[in-house]
């Protein structure tokens, strides 16, 4: 490509190209990773989680008190007279209860399954476990309670409720498993 002015006077240049330099040229090569930046500052604890609470209290002689409050609105009722009862119950005592487990009378242990009743539990004349999982309507979600009562005077009992990972939606029983890292779920279905 020769310059403008070296073309003669009176001769016409031949034309000449034309240099763009808007256009995009291709993609160069990464460079180099940068230095790992500084650990960020740590962060506020988070709220309680739901996990287990325990009660422990005593019940004067021939009477009913309730010793634990799930959270889905089911009672733990300790009985105390010539022996010692522990019921799982709607507050209203309604035949909306549903649950699983088992009870342990007398050293002897039973299975408990019902749908549709007033209560789950056991009474005894000696001392009284019960280890049961249930609800007070097909809404609410399944919890679980683990309780003791000893008889005397006053009767003694003792009673951790846990909030279950669990809860029935359409005929599935559907478990929850959640961490720090993961979350799922998992169906079991009755055929």
């Amino acid at each position: 490509m020769t310059p403008a002015a070296s073309c003669s006077t009176g001769v016409a240049c031949p034309p000449q190209p034309v240099i763009a330099f808007n256009g995009q040229g291709r993609q160069g090569l990464p460079g180099t990773p940068g230095a790992a930046g500084i650990a960020g500052a740590k962060g506020e604890q988070g709220p309680q989680g739901p996990g287990a609470t325990s009660v422990s209290t005593t019940v004067t002689h021939e009477s009913a008190a309730t010793i634990a409050t799930l959270n889905n609105g089911l009672v733990l009722e300790g009985i105390c007279g010539s022996g010692v009862a522990l019921l799982l119950k709607t507050p209203a005592s309604a035949k909306t209860v549903t649950g699983w487990g088992t009870v342990t009378v007398e050293n002897k242990l039973y299975s408990e399954e019902n749908s549709g009743v007033a209560s789950l539990g056991a009474e005894s004349g000696t001392q009284v476990d019960v280890d049961l999982t249930a609800r007070g309507s097909s809404t609410s979600a399944f919890e679980h309670v683990h309780a003791h009562g000893s008889p005397g005077s006053p009767c003694t009992f003792a009673a951790m409720p846990t909030i279950g990972p669990w809860r029935m939606q359409r005929g599935r029983l559907i478990f929850q498993f959640v961490g720090p890292w993961y979350g799922f779920e998992c169906a079991l279905v009755h055929v």
